[in-house]
């Protein structure tokens, strides 16, 4: 979940989640389940370090090939990931 006050939260460190349109029958990267893929992935590398919380996913829009990934464009949001300072 978003935390809108880190100071008691102990920072983790940056988590990235990507939404790849590879064809045309997938959603446009402008689409909001693109933007919710994105933040999904996110949510869930985010756990997988073991946080709690995270920051207000930033999102940028790329329509650029990414042949490292087999995208015709991508959507890759960003956050940073907190937990519990106990």
């Amino acid at each position: 979940s978003t935390s809108p006050d880190t100071a008691n939260l102990k920072k983790i460190g940056k988590v990235d989640g990507i939404y790849c349109k590879r064809g045309p029958s997938q959603a446009p990267i402008e689409d909001d389940l693109a933007k919710v893929q994105a933040v999904d992935q996110v949510k869930l590398r985010a756990a997988e370090k073991g946080a709690t919380y995270i920051s207000e996913p930033q999102c940028v829009i790329s329509s650029s090939i990414d042949f490292s990934n087999n995208c015709m464009g991508t959507l890759t949001c960003t956050s940073s990931a907190f937990s519990s300072a106990d």
